[in-house]
């Protein structure tokens, strides 16, 4: 499909891209490409916009492949700049495509100029995207709110608003609003964000659908069905968001088809597959695989295990048996090359053309932590679910003071979070930056947290999509993201709407 017939996409609040990815790999019957284009992505922050410019590259060749010079970089074999170079006519539009700018900041005639640049008089469009988070997120109003008295007054609890401004200014037909389910709690003043959120938007000219399941009207909504639980829609991930789809009022009120759950949801086992096995690095001391080796392999667990409390001799010897079966000689601390992906990976993954694994090297962890790490997961191996911090054995314990109270079940009793194999993962956040306590490998022979690429996985990223930056910053990304194929899914939905639009008002072949 010609770019100039595919329906045009603004991204606002995009990160690093997840959502416009959902939409630019979204099929409609038999087309090879989608009926949708990203005509603008619009993000603040350094390291994702990076992302968000090397996936507008990316996206020049879809649905075939990137150039050579795109698996170049991701080899090591090409810098950023020289990749963008590589670009030759299209580079200007790929670095206008991708904008690095903070709304709210970022003069509003500016903003308007580059949305209105972008659609070039289209009146089909979509505008998606989400505020950022962190206000509203249930654990972080918590800490927020005990140690700064100005919580109530942070401005990114107002950043809706130039969601809200841009509707108002740009009218789409038809746009999706995203964010933590921690919107729906949220007070300022006394007031629910969400139940103002709703208000506006309705004043705008908008009725409000959720995506996943049908209603005829509007009507008095609880906020409670705008809720998506990816794992019921084919996500490796037990990420529930918020996700509000507005539809202009002069919209023929007709929605053809809805997000339908799957029959089966994906465990890790399933996202994870094809990857290489590795081990972490050590830090703090001497790393070598003899050394990594050591720590786990000159532990008698069985006797360590049983002077947990309540420990179970069967548990205990199951984890030493484990322990023995771990071997360093099949691990590397980093992938090596492969000639082409493995076919066990999930199809949204693959790239037969990929020869590398981007973005796929473990952290560096404490003697100690690695015990830990291979502890909880062997643990959850044989028992079925995460230990608790009551199941270790005492002198497995970090020696802080919160430690103890986890242990008495007061706060945080899963520190140590295993992401168990064969069930959908825990959600992925941006914490993952930070450390890796709450997202450890499920392989307990692997004995680590997760990479960037398996957390990327679990969020359905395809292993072509680089994240750019140092590895906190890769993590924070992939934390932030919506799932891509979450995303595709939406699509869908957002599809179905725009087909009731008459011929008048939008070009043909554009979405039929």
């Amino acid at each position: 499909m010609n770019r100039v017939d595919q329906i045009p996409v603004v991204d606002i609040f995009a990160g690093p891209g997840g959502l416009s990815e959902g939409f630019a790999t979204y099929r409609s019957g038999n087309r090879l490409a989608s009926p949708f284009r990203i005509a603008l992505s619009i993000e603040m922050e350094e390291w994702a916009h990076k992302t968000l410019t090397l996936s507008s590259y990316r996206r020049r060749w879809l649905p075939s492949e990137p150039p050579d010079a795109y698996y170049r970089f991701t080899r090591g074999e090409l810098s950023f700049t020289e990749l963008m170079a590589s670009a030759g006519v299209e580079r200007d539009q790929i670095e206008w495509e991708a904008w690095r700018a903070t709304l709210g900041e970022t003069p509003e005639s500016q903003v308007d100029g580059r949305i209105r640049s972008a659609l070039q008089g289209r009146e089909d469009w979509v505008l998606v995207g989400g505020p950022p988070c962190q206000a509203y997120s249930v654990v972080g109003r918590v800490r927020r709110r005990r140690v700064d008295p100005s919580f109530e007054s942070d401005p990114k609890h107002f950043l809706y608003q130039e969601y809200l401004r841009i509707l108002i200014e740009h009218r789409p037909p038809v746009f999706l609003m995203e964010n933590v389910r921690g919107i729906l709690s949220a007070t300022i003043n006394g007031e629910r964000v969400f139940d103002k959120i709703v208000r506006d938007m309705e004043l705008a000219g908008y009725r409000l659908y959720p995506c996943g399941r049908s209603t005829s009207e509007s009507g008095k909504m609880n906020g409670t069905e705008f809720l998506l639980k990816s794992e019921d829609y084919g996500i490796p991930q037990r990420r529930h968001r918020v996700i509000v789809m507005g539809v202009r009022n002069d919209v023929p009120d007709v929605i053809a088809k809805l997000m339908v759950p799957v029959d089966s949801q994906m465990p890790v086992r399933t996202a994870l597959r094809g990857l290489p096995r590795l081990r972490s690095k050590i830090s703090k001391e001497p790393d070598s695989s003899e050394a990594w080796m050591k720590i786990i392999r000159e532990t008698d667990w069985a006797k360590l295990v049983r002077t947990a409390p309540d420990a179970d001799p069967d548990v205990a010897e199951s984890v030493a048996m484990i322990a023995d079966t771990v071997t360093a000689a099949r691990l590397n601390s980093r992938p090596l090359r492969t000639v082409s992906q493995d076919r066990a990976a999930p199809a949204w993954a693959r790239d037969q053309s990929l020869d590398i694994h981007c973005n796929h090297e473990p952290r560096s962890h404490i003697p100690d932590d690695i015990r830990r790490y291979f502890f909880a997961a062997a643990w959850a191996q044989t028992v079925g679910h995460s230990p608790r911090l009551e199941n270790f054995p005492p002198s497995l314990l970090p020696l802080h003071e919160n430690v103890q109270r986890g242990v008495k079940g007061e706060m945080f009793s899963d520190r140590f979070r295993v992401q168990v194999a064969d069930v959908p993962s825990t959600t992925i956040t941006s914490h993952i930056s930070k450390d890796g306590h709450y997202f450890i490998h499920p392989d307990p022979t692997q004995a680590r947290s997760l990479t960037v690429r398996e957390a990327a996985r679990l969020q359905t990223f395809p292993d072509n999509y680089y994240f750019m930056g140092g590895r906190t910053a890769q993590y924070r990304q992939v934390g932030n993201a919506v799932p891509p194929a979450l995303g595709r899914s939406l699509a869908l939905v957002v599809h179905q709407v725009l087909l009731t639009l008459p011929v008048t008002r939008r070009r043909l072949g554009a979405v039929s």
